[in-house]
């Protein structure tokens, strides 16, 4: 007999035509500068119905944080299949999946189940037992086949399984729990992605919209600059943007959205389970004090095994996923019209290029642009398209940044558009007769509105910039405060720049000049300088073919402070001998000087006596160690006692002589004190 194709037939379960579901199709998307993008679907529906979302593994977790289920019916649920995949639904079910393998398998692990044959013979029961044997020769063809034993009231009747016309599971709940494993193996079978099955309220025929926030590749500003042409002052700037479908779903007619804004972004395993951990206690019992252990017989040695009562304490980071029917925060946007047709594509050179057309809006995140035209790209597809074309006013200039002889061909822009301009490359050109020419490459900076830049894109070979420095330090006052005397100078440092125009027009010079702390511009002055981060932006017009100098000049003023005590008359003489101190300043100081010197002069005599006092008292260290060494009442002895009688003597002479040269150094620090303040 010929093998036969076997169906297993689930009770409940019936295949029957339903209407096809509405599709979610990408219609709008928010791209971000921070690495995260906006992306909404819409649908028709009526009625309850339930829409499918198809998402990539990796995105399922920022789905779960931030989707927007935006019907006008109401609320609505989500569901998708667990992350644990098979393992988690077989380890409720009675079968295992690798019983899944053959209809022998899953028979053998039903054992008990109750079925009902549809042919050749009906036949029902529950299952016996199941044994493979082999076929008679009639048979042959088949090389094994699976006898069934099946219960039925009070008879046991076998049947061919291989023979089956049809198989049904009477119990409707094992029934379930078959088609539950074959969905659990078939989701398991998908390591990419998974379905999420959106539940809509009871409503009419409306416009359903689903949005969610998950990582994007960033989008790209890749501008393109045009020079001004002589007696010009403004530039053209025309942005393009360059991005990437990596949703793994084609896009088609997307409206897209860029946002400069940089918003808070994190990572959170919503998809994973998590579970809290809890301590293990120990169930209550009763504690009897063992009887003593009778000495005449032989003890049976019993070891109580002690009750370890545990609590380990694992905090868990709760999930919170707020959600909320309000349009999304990640970028503010205008409506867009879904049903507008797409924009034909523009002609035209850059030189005279078709305005983009596109909408831009400045907001307390940064900017965003919204493009014209709708976006279609296959998965894994990158694009450009402009996304900004306006007219910017501009200077050509040379950058002078003390890096090189030759300083940077550089420009000048504001924006007087009505967004800021994200931060992005730009390629520059000069625009000449036979077309654009090529003419540098630079990195744009982040431009607020209604704020200046400087863009230099290449090295000016006809100006050569030279630098030459000097230092001075000038005197400019002094006096005394608080038993000191203040010495203010003034340090001067001058850099003269030799500036060589070798072109055949004006050069429009920008210097650079560093800042340091506590400096001073003098020279040019201030107010016609600005300021740059850690430098200065001097401004300067070099002619045709000249060689010019420029000088500036910073300034720092400097306090020394002297204590009196420390003031020697070689610091006076060194502070007189400045030649920025006149005459009369120099004669000020000099009852300074003489009082300075008289205090040097019985400072080294109160050193000196000092020094000598402290040799006699080491020496009669030494006398006293002889003299107890010494044999008592010898000669020796005799003479040491002398040397220290002698010693004391002369101690007490050198004190007293100490005495009065301290008393004049007193007088003498006094005396300089007082001329001191005299100034």
């Amino acid at each position: 007999m010929l093998f036969r194709t076997l169906f297993v037939v689930m009770n409940l379960i019936t295949f029957t035509g339903t209407t096809e579901a509405a599709e979610l199709v990408l219609k709008r998307a928010v791209l971000g500068t921070g690495g995260m993008g906006y992306f909404e679907y819409s649908a028709e529906v009526t009625g309850k119905e339930k829409l499918t979302l198809r998402a990539r593994l990796d995105q399922v977790d920022d789905i779960l944080k931030s989707m927007l289920i935006l019907d006008p019916a109401g609320a609505g649920s989500a569901t998708l299949p667990g992350k644990t995949g098979a393992e988690e639904t077989f380890a409720s079910l009675p079968f295992t999946s690798t019983d899944l393998v053959s209809m022998p398998a899953l028979i053998s692990a039903l054992k008990g189940a109750e079925i009902k044959l549809a042919g050749p013979r009906k036949l029902e029961g529950r299952i016996l037992s199941i044994q493979m044997e082999m076929p008679t020769a009639k048979v042959a063809e088949i090389s094994m086949r699976t006898r069934v034993a099946v219960f039925s009231g009070s008879t046991i009747e076998q049947f061919i399984l291989e023979e089956a016309e049809g198989l049904e599971f009477k119990d409707a709940r094992m029934a379930q729990q078959v088609e539950t494993a074959l969905k659990a193996l078939h989701t398991a079978q998908d390591r990419s992605s998974r379905d999420i099955t959106i539940q809509l309220a009871e409503g009419g025929k409306r416009t359903v919209r689903v949005g969610y926030v998950t990582e994007a590749p960033v989008w790209k500003a890749a501008y393109r600059l045009t020079l001004p042409k002589p007696g010009e002052d403004s530039a053209k700037l025309q942005g393009w943007v360059v991005l990437e479908n990596m949703t793994g779903n084609p896009w088609k007619d997307v409206a897209v959205t860029l946002s400069s804004a940089s918003p808070v972004t994190f990572r959170q395993a919503l998809y994973d389970p998590y579970y809290v951990s809890r301590p293990e206690i120990a169930p209550p019992v009763s504690r009897v004090a063992l009887p003593r252990v009778d000495p005449g017989q032989n003890a049976m040695g019993q070891n109580v095994s002690q009750l370890r009562e545990t609590a380990p304490q694992l905090e868990l980071n709760k999930a919170i996923a707020s959600s909320t029917t309000d349009a999304p925060s990640l970028q503010s946007a205008r409506q867009y019209d879904e049903k507008a047709s797409s924009t034909e594509a523009r002609k035209g050179d850059f030189s005279q290029p078709q305005k983009s057309g596109n909408d831009s809006e400045e907001n307390a995140a940064g900017a965003s642009f919204i493009l014209s035209q709708t976006v279609s790209a296959g998965s894994g597809e990158s694009l450009t398209i402009p996304f900004v074309d306006i007219q910017l006013p501009s200077q050509a200039v040379t950058w002078y940044q003390g890096i090189s002889r030759n300083p940077w061909s550089a420009m000048t822009i504001k924006n007087n558009g009505p967004t800021s301009l994200p931060a992005g490359s730009a390629t520059i050109y000069e625009m000449t007769e036979a077309g654009p020419l090529f003419s540098g490459e630079a990195q744009f900076p982040l431009l607020p509105k209604d704020d200046f830049r400087l863009i230099g894109f290449g090295s000016d070979q006809k100006v050569i910039v030279d630098s030459q420095h000097d230092s001075t330090s000038a005197i400019t006052s002094f006096k005394a405060i608080r038993g000191a005397l203040h010495i203010e100078s003034r340090l001067r440092q001058t850099t003269t720049y030799i500036i060589k125009n070798g072109a055949s027009e004006l050069r429009h010079l920008v210097i650079e000049q560093p800042r340091e702390t506590d400096w001073q511009l003098v020279e040019p002055k201030a107010d016609s300088a600005t300021i740059a981060g850690p430098v200065y932006r001097l401004r300067l017009d070099i002619n045709a073919g000249i060689s010019k100098q420029f000088k500036v000049v910073m300034e720092r003023q400097v306090i020394d402070a002297i204590e009196i005590g420390s003031l020697s008359s070689e610091r006076i003489r060194a502070l007189m001998a400045a030649p920025e101190l006149d005459a009369e300043t120099k004669a000020r100081l000099a009852p300074v000087m003489d009082a300075a010197r008289i205090s040097d002069e019985a400072q080294a005599e109160v050193t000196r006596l000092e020094d000598q006092r402290e040799g006699i008292t080491t020496d009669q260290e030494r006398i006293r160690e002889n003299l107890n060494s010494a044999p008592q009442g010898s000669n020796l002895a005799r003479l040491y006692s002398q040397k220290m009688v002698d010693q004391e003597k002369a101690l007490d002479k050198l004190n007293l002589t100490l005495n009065k040269a301290r008393d004049k150094l007193d007088a003498a620090a006094k005396t300089l004190t007082e001329r001191v303040s005299s100034l």
